[in-house]
């Protein structure tokens, strides 16, 4: 096994923020409040939960295995 090797990815893109628009708006957003919405999120907060996140997955994983 390859310590390097990696396991999982997280990619958000502008189509995600046009997907949420639309379903927020009930109709197709324009580029300046797909824009907007971008600017508005706080992306090294997403980064920051996600990796908190994901090491309690982990964590619990190794107690479950720890456990058997």
């Amino acid at each position: 096994m390859n310590d390097d090797e990696v396991l999982c990815t997280i990619k958000w893109t502008v189509a995600d923020v046009k997907k949420s628009l639309t379903e927020e708006f009930n109709r197709e957003p324009t580029e300046e409040e797909i824009q907007e919405c971008i600017d508005e999120i706080d992306w090294d907060l997403i980064e920051e939960q996600s990796i908190s996140t994901g090491w309690t997955i982990i964590n619990t994983a190794a107690s479950e295995i720890k456990e058997d």
